[in-house]
């Protein structure tokens, strides 16, 4: 299990400053997003945002899914263990800009983030921490109405969906190739659907397939165009 050491326990709550902090981080400052849900094929992930853009991404992924078509034949067989792994990453200045924002906004994560609805579907465990050098905050929630935590959860979302897809695009690159098309179409049409953000962050898997001519050329060419989209964004 992925143990992001920045987290705080769930029952610290420490506020940052009143209605005159500044919404501009300072260099020290680190946001942390922790998500976990079982049963998904990212069951669990951990962002490490530092105000310049830089971070870390740190996921646990199942390797093969338990539903396997020989699980009936093999029912003692227990499933692949997950598999851990931590990677670089850099967001654009305008998203990292907005994630730091909001997380230090009077109505984001200090306004409190768990939703008093009762009988709300478990969308998995939500975890949001701000260490900032006048104080920290911290919320974890299943669901919530609060807006401004609403919209970081859906930012580090789809910048998680970006990554798994481009895990699962360089596996089909080296052992399922006649599967690009398919991939590719997933995350073309994910990122003009707004579920997929920040593509640079997986520019390297994309340019190795602009570069392999044993791929379908329809294969480089959407390649090419989520380069250059990715490169001039809206």
């Amino acid at each position: 299990m992925i143990r992001p050491g920045l987290l705080l326990p769930l029952f610290a709550i420490l506020a940052l400053p009143g209605p005159g902090l500044s919404a501009q981080p300072a260099a020290g400052d680190v946001l942390v997003f922790h998500f976990v849900r079982t049963g998904l094929p990212v069951p669990e992930y951990t962002f490490n945002l530092n105000p310049d853009g830089s971070g870390t991404y740190a996921a646990s992924y199942v390797s093969s899914a338990p539903t396997s078509k020989y699980a009936p034949q093999y029912p003692g067989v227990p499933a692949a263990p997950p598999v851990e792994t931590t990677r670089p990453i850099t967001l654009s200045a305008k998203t990292t800009s907005l994630l730091f924002e909001r997380a230090r906004s009077t109505d984001g994560i200090r306004a409190g983030c768990e939703s008093k609805a009762k009988n709300i579907a478990d969308t998995g465990t939500k975890t949001i921490t701000l260490t900032a050098a006048e104080g920290s905050a911290h919320c974890s929630y299943n669901y919530t109405e609060n807006k401004t935590v609403a919209a970081i959860t859906e930012t580090f979302q789809g910048i998680a969906e970006t990554l798994d897809e481009g895990r699962t695009i360089e596996q089909a690159h080296r052992y399922d190739r006649l599967g690009l098309d398919h991939q590719l179409s997933v995350l073309s049409d994910n990122v003009r659907d707004g579920r997929a953000l920040e593509v640079a962050t997986i520019a390297q898997v994309l340019q190795s397939l602009c570069d392999d001519t044993q791929v379908m050329d329809r294969v480089r060419k959407r390649a090419a165009d989520l380069l250059q989209a990715s490169a001039n964004p809206h």
